[in-house]
């Protein structure tokens, strides 16, 4: 299946990363204060559709569109010269369009002292009222200011304003397309710059100082700047906006507002005959206290103008609208209540949008929010503005804000059409403070302005807004951390519901799963920072945790938890107890291969592993009085390691806890961590960077080799009995990260990601395929850095500072999409009715065959109930005639009958009605359902009636004898008698010379030869009138070669021929020199045909088992059984050379993994368990079967048989097996031979000697048509 058919997550939830924040020891007046809020900028424009907004995290600016669906996130990584910048997070965000009445937008972002531009053209024409569309940001340009740190952007107009740390400037822009930007005016400052903004028509740029009291207003016309006012207020200037007059075609001088940090509101505006601003209206929020201390709790002042909360009104009454309409025409319900309530509703939030109000949000330390309305801004008549008290919220909002200053920013969302009765949000506030803390609260003006709590809840990320503004969130905390700088580890706790994010600044923020439902979303509840940190680990469930750096185990616990009194090594910091033990040596980031904590006996085990093998752990015990930390104890695993693993759970050998760990030349090892035995050793390859493993045995290991990454997929249940690799996943040149999930009912996934896209694997029928993906959309150069697997069924991924929740459940499960490819075959299933078959369910098999007759007569699948017992094979009886069965099947077109089936069938029923012993049987069941192209020879090999067994497979040849045909059958391996094979052979030889369009010699001239036919062969090349060899064959042909002059010359044109590439030709030759050995090894070697080399031997030779036939079995068959992985090859050529014990093990061990590592080369056939139980019945079995194997090689094979969708006749074989150890006497030795009869003399093969035959003259024979 492609990646593009595969089912995609759901995205639940995403933690976008936090701006740049400042040290916490930086000056008041500091530019990084300035830096970290103004990281946040928006844009709407509802005649046009547009709802967009910017949010800088990191290196990163995520880009929202519509009800803030994430459009793209933006790096600076892809911008020149950023890489060189000192500092790590964006500074400043800007957005607006980039002309008046286009639809291009044009986004600014500076990064210390760099600006990036990036613009977003619409794809289609926006004409008669139609929303533009757009594609994606594309970066236009870059503007460095070398020196300076860039704390705030505007753009407006083909206009930028930039405020740094030592200058205001005003750049404007070129006409053509792509033109620079040229700085038309500056001047410097006292301080560096809080804010720039450009009001809304452009004519004015209003600036305030950091930790100023000042507030600076310049007038901008062409390229004229010329300052023209200076307002001072009494206290610091907290932020300063301009007002969006509600219409957007209103000409009048714009008005500015400035918030001062005692949360006053001072409304600024001029006269039309002049540009002096003078103080208009003051909105207050301290005027509600009734006291001093409740002013001293109001946290901050937020200013949302007529543009905007008109168009959040409109979208409410929208929402209104169609519920009313709904309601007339029946669709939804809704009582008198209901109606009077939506028409009072209606008619309040009409008179607002007619009063046109400019909203002050005031938020409390109690978490209320005071809403004060200043109306008629937009009457034509100057006039003093009044602000009216609007309402105040009850305490709403879970509050901790002891980071000021608090800056909130008022954005209206796209309209959502109308779900049922549910009120959706419609605007949303955005809360950054200078500590990189952010929130997101969702608000419904509809609800908000009618007193109802419901309309202002919190949200734990920018991306959730099409929650229901009726959902019980905002007792959540509304500020959270969040990193602002490439996450480096992710871990889970054991209970898997909380999470350890450790980021590269030292960062560490404990996350807890929040599940409502069908939602769930992760919120920071615990943030630690040790800035020489390198490596962290969860110390229990959370939120304490454990920090490595170069000299000391730092040991952290939060909620209270303290160590235990005698620990002088403890201390308090900000609220947390830190206990630093210090290292039994110092090390490096590059030498530690793990750090773990793993819970064993209610005891934590911290675990720290270096790459030259050594493992110090370190044991946690809770104690009444605190946490004790025991000393460090000293583990030598092996001589070095490369990487290395923890499981809690370890059940291939039901340890509570498994180390794997792997050597540099590709060992794995797993020990268990309680008596520190080693419990697995296998080879899993060169290259290795990193491993993590499942708790039911599947291990996944990275593999890097000439900058290609490969995940190599191991199952160690299937040591010792086959090689442990089963699936490969090439990577490409990206070096991924992998995390395991076990499933409730049996089998495991695996999570891969790289670039940006995660594939989900799983093992179905004893294959591993993708069944899901997760692709981030719109991350530009961003790969994804790590994936975990969070709660039962979500997967976490983190890219750079970014974290993104899917759920797996929401629309199809990930057990339901494991089934899919595990599921038990249904007895239709031709692979379940040969396994039925051949494991001696006969009963079972019989009610198959009803069962399948019924559904050909009546178009539809029953169902079997399943005996599980089992009987001889040869008690098995067809229910109904099979050939008539088959083809009723055919005209059915049921689903799942197919050729596969269809041949099963056909061998059964030749199976039956074939006089036949057991072992008979299995190999005409095996040949048929694999439409005669494989067969288990051993099977015949072994059989009693192998003369019926020819019968039948000659006559199912008929006319279309062949050497492939012939081949497929492996009747030259399995047949003990040599004397049947000569007329099979002759066969072949008439078939080779008819079977092209023309006769062709050449090809029936070495099965001739084989037979020692040379006068056939004359007479054949005799009939090849017009061929080019015709003559000098028959001239070399017509030579006696019994004389050994002759067989040289036939030896030394097969050289010639060899040397033209001719091998089919050459072996004819060397056949005709007398040279078995150099034929039957350019049989192997060049022809790459094992079987023919085992025909042409065993015609050759005059035994049954003939010298060179043993030699060709035991010199070529084994090695390649071994190297392809056919088990019933092996068994076989080890009965056939009496190496009982041998074939035995062939069934029992793993064969030699090859060199080049493919995945599951050597996993058995399952029905090979059969094989195993006819063994038992003779006495040599014993000798390589001791009860432990047996139990432990029927258990695997019964498993096996489960993996392929048998369940039920796995089972039937754990409940029927016999494990009785009876074995029968040996037959009694054969007399030695009295006195052999010489060999007949042969001359020795010229390959093997090495040297070229001697010198003939050519009157013997010309040998130019070969070359020489």
């Amino acid at each position: 299946m492609s990646a593009a058919a595969l089912p995609s997550l759901v995205q639940q939830w995403a933690s976008l990363g936090a701006s740049h924040a400042p040290a916490e020891d930086v000056p008041k007046d500091s530019p990084r204060i300035a830096a970290a809020l103004n990281t946040f900028a928006s844009y709407v424009d509802e005649a046009r559709g547009l709802y967009i907004c910017a949010q800088a995290s990191g290196r990163r600016v995520n880009v929202f569109m519509d009800r803030s669906q994430l459009m793209q996130s933006l790096s600076f990584d892809d911008v020149r010269g950023a890489k060189n910048v000192v500092l790590k997070g964006i500074s400043s965000v800007a957005l607006s369009k980039d002309a008046p009445d286009s639809d291009s937008l044009l986004l600014a972002a500076s990064f210390g002292g760099i600006i990036a531009m990036w613009r977003l053209d619409a794809i289609n024409l926006a004409k008669m009222g139609q929303a533009p569309k757009y594609g994606r940001w594309r970066l236009e340009g870059t503007l460095p200011l070398r020196g300076q740190l860039v704390s705030s952007l505007s753009v407006r107009q083909g206009l930028l304003a930039t405020g740094s740390n030592q200058c205001v400037s005003v750049w404007k822009r070129g006409t053509y397309a792509n033109a620079p930007w040229k700085q038309i005016w500056s001047t410097r400052t006292p301080r560096p710059l809080l804010r720039v903004q450009w009001s809304h028509d452009g004519q004015f740029l209003a600036a305030v100082p950091l930790h100023d009291t000042r507030v600076l207003v310049w007038h901008v016309q062409d390229k004229q700047v010329h300052l023209v006012s200076k307002l001072r207020h009494t206290r610091t200037v907290h932020s300063i906006h301009w007002r969006r007059p509600q219409m957007p075609d209103d000409s009048r001088p714009p008005a500015l507002v400035v918030i001062t940090t005692n949360a006053t509101a001072f409304v600024y505006a001029t006269m039309p005959t002049e540009l002096t601003f003078r103080h208009w209206a003051t909105v207050d929020a301290s005027s509600y206290a009734d006291d001093m201390s409740m002013a001293q709790r109001v946290i901050s002042l937020m200013y949302c103008d007529g543009y905007h909360a008109s168009v959040a009104l409109r979208h409410d009454l929208q929402l209104l609208e169609q519920q009313e309409q709904l309601a007339l025409t029946g669709v939804a319900s809704s009582s008198d209540t209901e109606r009077q309530r939506r028409a009072s509703r209606v008619k309040q939030l009409q008179q607002y949008l007619a009063q046109g109000p400019d909203l002050f949000f005031a938020l409390l330390a109690d978490g209320s929010m005071v809403v004060y309305g200043l109306f008629r801004m937009d009457e034509p008549t100057p006039s003093l503005w009044h602000a009216l008290l609007t309402l105040r919220v009850p305490p709403c909002i879970s509050t901790e804000f002891s980071h000021a200053p608090l800056m909130l920013e008022f954005m209206p969302l796209a309209p959502k059409s109308l779900d049922g009765s549910r009120i959706h949000p419609t605007a949303l506030i955005h809360g950054q403070t200078a500590t990189g803390l952010r929130g997101t609260m969702a608000v419904s003006l509809l609800l908000l302005l009618d007193g109802d709590i419901h309309g202002l809840f919190v949200q734990n990320t920018m991306t959730d807004t099409n929650v229901p503004a009726h959902s019980q969130s905002h007792t959540h905390t509304f500020l959270h951390a969040e990193h602002r700088s490439d996450i480096l580890s992710l871990e889970t706790t054991q209970q898997a519901r909380s999470l350890l994010s450790f980021s590269r600044d030292g960062v560490m923020i404990w996350w807890t799963l929040c599940e409502k439902g069908t939602m769930a979303s992760l919120v920071s509840e615990s943030q630690f920072r040790l800035r020489r940190a390198f490596a962290v680990c969860a110390l229990g469930d959370g939120p304490n945790l454990c920090a490595l750096d170069a000299s000391h185990l730092n040991v952290a616990l939060f909620d209270k938890a303290c160590f235990v009194p005698h620990d002088e090594d403890a201390i308090a910091l900000n609220n947390v107890m830190l206990s630093r033990l210090e290292l039994p040596q110092p090390v490096s980031p590059e030498n530690v291969v793990l750090f773990r904590c793993i819970q064993v006996d209610g005891k934590d085990v911290i675990m720290l592993g270096q790459r030259d093998g050594t493992l110090y752990t370190w044991t946690c015990t809770s104690t009444p009085s605190g946490l004790s930390l025991a000393s460090h104890e000293t583990h030598a695993l092996m001589d070095g390691v490369v990487c290395a693993a923890v499981v809690p759970y370890w059940h291939p050998q039901t340890c509570a806890m498994a180390l794997l760990a792997i050597s540099p030349d590709g060992s794995l090892g797993v020990w268990d961590t309680l008596s520190w035995t080693q419990l697995h050793h296998v080879h899993v390859g060169h290259g290795a960077e990193h491993v993590c493993a499942s708790d039911d045995g599947h291990l996944a290991v990275l593999l890097h080799h000439d900058d290609t990454y490969t995940v190599c997929v191991h199952d160690l249940r299937l040591s010792p009995f086959a090689n442990t690799l089963v699936h490969v996943h090439d990577m490409g040149c990206t070096s991924p990260s992998m995390a395991w999930k076990t499933m409730k009912g049996g089998g495991a996934v695996l999570a891969t990601g790289g670039d940006q896209l995660v594939t989900l694997l799983a093992e179905g029928r004893l294959t591993w395929t993708p069944i899901a993906r997760v692709e981030l959309h719109g991350m530009d150069s961003a790969r994804i850095s790590h994936v975990e697997w969070i709660a039962p069924h979500r997967l976490l991924i983190s890219s750079t500072c970014q974290l993104f929740l899917f759920d797996t459940d929401r629309h199809s499960s990930l057990e339901d999409m494991l089934a899919r490819h595990t599921h038990t075959r249904p007895y239709y299933d031709a692979t379940a009715l040969l396994r039925c078959v051949q494991f001696g369910l006969v009963h079972d098999a019989q009610q198959t065959l009803q069962m399948l007759d019924r559904a050909a007569a009546h178009g539809s699948w029953g169902r079997v109930h399943w005996t599980l017992q089992r009987a001889s094979l040869a008690s098995l009886e067809a229910p109904t005639p099979i050939p008539p069965l088959v083809e009723r099947l055919h005209e059915s077109q049921l689903p799942g009958v197919d050729k596969a089936l269809c041949a099963t069938l056909q061998g059964v029923h030749h199976a039956i009605h074939t006089d036949v012993d057991v072992p008979g049987m299995q190999y005409l069941l095996a040949w048929y359902a694999s439409q005669h192209t494989n067969a288990p020879m051993v099977w015949a090999y072994v059989s009693e009636s192998q003369d019926a067994l020819l019968s039948k497979v000659t006559s199912v040849w008929s006319d279309r004898v062949s050497w492939p045909v012939v081949r497929d059958s492996g009747v030259f391996g399995w047949m003990r008698k040599r004397e049947p094979l000569l007329p099979i052979m002759e066969q072949v030889a008439r078939s080779a010379f008819t079977a092209g369009d023309d006769i062709d010699p050449v090809q029936c001239s070495l099965f001739y030869l084989a037979l020692k036919k040379t006068h056939a062969l004359r007479s054949v090349w005799r009939r090849a009138i017009g061929h080019s060899d015709q003559a000098k064959m028959l001239a070399f042909l017509a030579h006696d070669f019994s004389e050994e002059r002759w067989r040289i010359a036939a030896q030394k044109n097969a050289y010639a021929l060899m040397s033209q590439r001719r091998f089919a030709f050459a072996v004819a030759f060397f056949l005709l020199g007398d040279a078995l050995s150099d034929a039957v090894h350019i049989c192997v070697r060049k022809l790459d045909d094992l079987p023919l080399a085992m025909a042409v031997a065993r015609v050759y030779e005059e035994s049954d088992c003939g010298p060179v036939f043993q030699r060709i079995v035991k010199q070529y068959a084994i090695p390649h059984a071994h190297a392809t992985g056919d088990r019933w090859l092996g068994v076989w050529a080890h009965l056939l050379l009496k190496e009982h014990v041998d074939a035995v093990r062939t069934l029992t061990t793993s064969l030699p993994a090859p060199a080049d590592r493919r995945p599951m080369h050597d996993l058995p056939d399952p029905s090979m368990l059969l094989l195993l139980e006819y063994f038992k019945q003779q006495y040599w079995c014993y000798e390589a079967l001791d009860p432990y194997t047996e139990t432990r090689c029927v258990s695997f094979y019964a498993r096996l048989l489960c993996m392929s969708g048998c369940d039920w006749v796995g089972l039937t074989m754990l409940r029927s097996w016999s494990f009785a150890r009876d074995a029968p006497e040996p037959p009694a030795p054969a007399p030695l031979p009295t006195e052999s009869a010489p060999a007949p003399t042969k001359i020795g093969s010229l390959m093997g000697e090495r040297r070229p035959p001697p010198a003939q003259t050519m009157a013997e024979f010309d040998m130019s048509a070969f070359g020489l």
